[in-house]
């Protein structure tokens, strides 16, 4: 406040510097304020209606009718005349030395005016709300703000320069603006120029005595565009400046003050969106239905919803929504988005263009989804698309099992389809360090390792399978038996987190169509790691027990089958018959086989029931699990007993 009380003086006598201002020139300003408003000080504020916003009807310019104005231009002389900078207290706001404090004043200024002693015990002598807006006081001041439980220490003459502020008042958000930035002579200069505009407007007012009303304020939008045209035009040093727009009331029960504040790196933001897209950018600053989500989008580093077409908004231009992507630092997805876009424009066919015609099509996930899922399997078909470029418009390429989704790009890849705009050659990216490529080639390394039937069998049933998000036939048990045998030595509690998800549900349909991807237009991938690293810990606790268990009762299956063995040269005939006891696919026949032997380890002194193998931690069945697990074991358990027949031999 006492900031722009001050550029506010220096803007009315039209000062270079805030250092020129003197009491003199104060004093001067208290009888005619400037040339172009030849007033006292004190006719204006009683005319000014951001007056009683600033400073209350409580103080005697408004409240006591036969002195106030007596006591108002009074003490603001005496102040001025009285000044010190040297004492022994100190002014909390500005650092400055006094003796004489406004209390002191304001007793000499009754005194003078010959108020008896008796009325002078009535009046209110305190600095509080009155005088300083929003600072409170001890006392008489009913509605003092937090701040009012200590005394603060301010110099009197901070209360004339306050005096001032109704010349460079304009509301914001209800209250009045106040604009404060670490680059001072942008702020100089931006409240010289809201001062000038007052003047301007006031001026054939004042003549008619009639009362000034506030200045209408507009939006932050507004305002922030003022700051980078004063920024602009002073060529303030602004590259590691902040602005913050202060609103505050003082009126009242509802005295309050809020800040907005505008970030370096959001104004660095607009300068460059301002320098290639001026015209645009004004025009949504300046519109208050637009401005206020746009610059929490931009500070945020989010998407901004009115970037796209819509029934009642056209959408920014082509170049202005690469330039908001590129300042926020995701430009690269607007890349591969257009050149979705041609294929799109490329693949599409009739029934597609009930879907792409509306606006708002990405708004229907699931349509748009299968709409984008049938164009980019043309375009896979044809070699302009693969699994990598997939991979790189996956909404979480990192989260296992894998999540076949990319609503994240649908709005972009729309935008740039109605805009007719597209690229024809395919983005570079590079995705072979997420999670889910190093899974993608963990998988096809086993298929490559697999018999011939059975990797063929696989990549034919994959190729075979329908896909959707609603309508499937994707077998969740079809990678099962290749990583049982392939893949055994990592543990269940490495390959579980690659198929099922926190809450015990199996998902292969997002490894399964990435695989499709692969397997209709492959592509290199010796560069690719497949290494997954995962730890027991990240593993649910409950989930963790529960395999314990399986692993448990694996074990002892084991032991049990193994104990009557004399000679161990028939460990692996017995390891083979173990195997093929289980029956491969008849689901009726492998809980048959399932509770046989726990009934035989139950007889033979043990005691399991089903509750704690085939039922998971939520009590959902899952005896599918369950033997997925088992043959790990199993697989694991056998060859510990084959190493060490070995080793005797």
């Amino acid at each position: 406040m006492v900031n722009n009380a001050l550029m506010t003086v220096k803007a009315l006598a039209g000062l270079n510097s805030v250092r020129d201002i003197t009491t003199k020139l104060l004093r001067n300003m208290i009888a005619k304020v400037c040339d172009d408003l030849p007033y006292s000080l004190m006719s204006m504020n009683l005319r000014f209606k951001s007056y009683t916003m600033l400073f209350t009807k409580n103080g005697p310019l408004y409240n006591d009718k036969k002195l106030g104005e007596k006591i108002y231009e009074t003490l603001l002389y005496k102040i001025v005349d009285g000044f010190e900078s040297e004492g022994d207290k100190q002014c909390n706001l500005t650092g400055l030395h006094y003796s004489k404090s406004f209390s002191d004043f304001m007793l000499d200024t009754l005194v003078s005016l010959g108020v008896p002693e008796k009325e002078e015990r009535k009046k209110d002598l305190t600095l509080n709300r009155c005088w300083f807006p929003l600072l409170g006081g001890l006392g008489s001041d009913a509605q003092s703000l937090p701040m009012a439980i200590q005394t603060y220490h301010v110099h009197p003459i901070c209360v004339v320069l306050l005096q001032f502020l109704p010349f460079c008042a304009y509301i914001y958000k209800k209250g009045i603006l106040l604009i404060d930035s670490t680059a001072l002579e942008f702020c100089e200069e931006f409240v010289e120029e809201k001062v000038n505009d007052l003047v301007d407007k006031v001026r054939d007012v004042v003549a008619t005595n009639a009362p000034i009303e506030n200045m209408k304020g507009v939006t932050k939008g507004n305002y922030v565009l003022e700051a980078l045209e004063v920024m602009e035009r002073c060529k303030a040093d602004c590259e590691h400046a902040d602005v913050n727009l202060w609103s505050f009331s003082n009126s009242g029960a509802g005295a309050s003050c809020f800040i907005d504040r505008v970030p370096n790196e959001l104004l660095r933001q607009l300068f460059v969106l301002r320098n290639r897209h001026r015209g645009e950018l004004e025009h949504i600053l300046n519109d208050s239905f637009l401005s206020s989500g746009f610059l929490e989008c931009l500070s945020d580093k989010k998407e901004w919803k009115f970037l796209y077409p819509s029934k009642k908004f056209e959408g920014v231009s082509v170049k202005f929504f690469e330039s908001y992507w590129e300042v926020i630092h995701k430009e690269k997805l607007t890349a591969m988005a257009q050149y979705i876009s041609g294929l799109i424009m490329k693949y599409k066919d009739a029934k597609d263009e009930i879907v792409l015609s509306k606006t708002d099509a990405y708004e229907i996930k699931n349509d748009y989804a299968s709409l984008l899922g049938r164009i980019l399997l043309r375009a896979t078909e044809k070699g302009d698309w693969s699994m990598s470029c997939q991979l790189a418009i996956l909404d979480d390429p990192e989260q296992l099992p894998v999540l076949y989704r990319c609503t994240q790009i649908y709005k972009l890849v729309h935008f740039y389809y109605q805009k007719g705009t597209s690229v024809s050659a395919i983005p570079l990216v590079n995705v072979k360090e997420t999670m889910v490529s190093r899974f993608c080639v963990k998988i096809i390394k086993l298929l490559n390792q697999a018999s011939e039937y059975q990797r063929m069998k696989i990549i034919d049933r994959i190729l075979d399978f329908r896909y959707g998000e609603k309508n499937n036939d994707v077998d969740f048990s079809i990678l099962d038996e290749l990583v049982i045998e392939n893949a055994w030595e990592e543990g269940v509690y490495h390959l579980y987190p690659l198929f099922y998800t926190i809450e015990g549900k199996k998902n292969v349909y997002g490894i399964c169509s990435l695989l499709r991807l692969y397997y209709m237009n492959k592509e290199d991938l010796p560069s690719w790691e497949d290494k997954i690293y995962f730890s027991s810990q990240q593993i649910d606790p409950d989930i963790k027990k529960w395999l314990d268990r399986i692993n448990k009762f694996t074990a002892q299956y084991t032991d049990y089958r193994f104990q009557s063995i004399v000679d161990d040269s028939k460990y692996v005939a017995l390891c083979e018959k173990i195997k093929r006891s289980i029956p491969r696919s008849d689901l009726r026949s492998q809980i048959v086989w399932f509770y046989s032997i726990m009934q035989r380890l139950n007889e033979s002194g043990k005691e399991w029931n089903e509750y704690d193998l085939i039922y998971d931690p939520w009590g959902n069945y899952a005896f599918r699990t369950f033997l997925f697990a088992f043959k790990l074991k199993l697989n694991e358990i056998f060859s510990i007993y084959f190493n060490n027949n070995l080793k005797n031999k």
